[in-house]
């Protein structure tokens, strides 16, 4: 066990989160939007004279479709709403719709278009995603373990997304929990023996932002830094 959890790197994992929230909080949709820029300037191109400019407005679903496949799955399913920019139980989330035209229940996965290989496995539960998995492999594609992603949402109705390592069928280990807020999302990671590991908040558009604190496994502080909209302010505990 202990080879085993060696291999989750945490602090390259911390070092990726803060890189995240300095850029933007955004960072998600970064990938998308990089694609579907120049999918639409090129239709604007198309749809215009020299002489006259006529604006074109494209809905997520439509961009989408003009963007070149990267996966298949092992079962098409219809969408009914916007699915997949959102968080599973947002009010904006969309459901899926089976072969049968009604909420689909049951798995979906997800597949590269290039290797054949599995990117991520979906269950769902009336239309909606109710978990999704992840296998980890190293750099020469040799499989590690696997990491499970559960929405939730908490007592006081915020969104949170759930990340467990399943290193084993009999080891199931809590390694990230976000949790999306009216203003901030926070970002909490774990170390295997459950203490929280490393804690920070971004706000949308500004990065993050309030104290970032590094924990030992005994939960003592290791590093603190206080951030004002994605730039450091003040270091008030050095990592020796």
């Amino acid at each position: 066990m202990k080879q085993l959890t060696n291999k989750l790197d945490f602090s390259l994992t911390k070092k990726r989160l803060v890189l995240m929230g300095k850029k933007s909080p955004l960072i998600k949709l970064f990938g998308l939007l990089s694609l579907v820029i120049p999918v639409t300037a090129s239709l604007v191109f198309m749809f215009c004279t020299n002489t006259e400019y006529e604006p074109i407005s494209l809905s997520f679903e439509e961009l989408q479709a003009n963007l070149p496949p990267t996966t298949y799955h092992d079962i098409e399913l219809e969408s009914e709403g916007t699915t997949g920019l959102f968080h599973p139980l947002d009010e904006r989330t969309g459901i899926f719709l089976g072969p049968d035209g009604e909420p689909y229940t049951g798995e979906r996965t997800t597949f590269d278009i290039e290797t054949d290989s599995v990117l991520y496995r979906q269950t769902m539960v009336d239309g909606k995603v109710s978990r999704t998995e992840f296998p980890q492999f190293d750099l020469d594609g040799v499989y590690q373990h696997q990491v499970v992603v559960i929405p939730s949402l908490d007592s006081d109705g915020n969104k949170v997304s759930t990340h467990y390592d399943f290193l084993s069928p009999d080891s199931m280990i809590q390694s990230l929990r976000i949790t999306d807020r009216d203003s901030v999302t926070v970002y909490e990671q774990f170390h295997p023996n459950g203490e929280l590991a490393f804690y920070f908040q971004i706000i949308p558009e500004h990065g993050i932002d309030g104290l970032a604190t590094t924990y030992d496994e005994q939960g003592a502080i290791k590093e603190q830094r206080l951030y004002y909209k994605g730039e450091i302010v003040e270091t008030i505990v050095e990592l020796e």
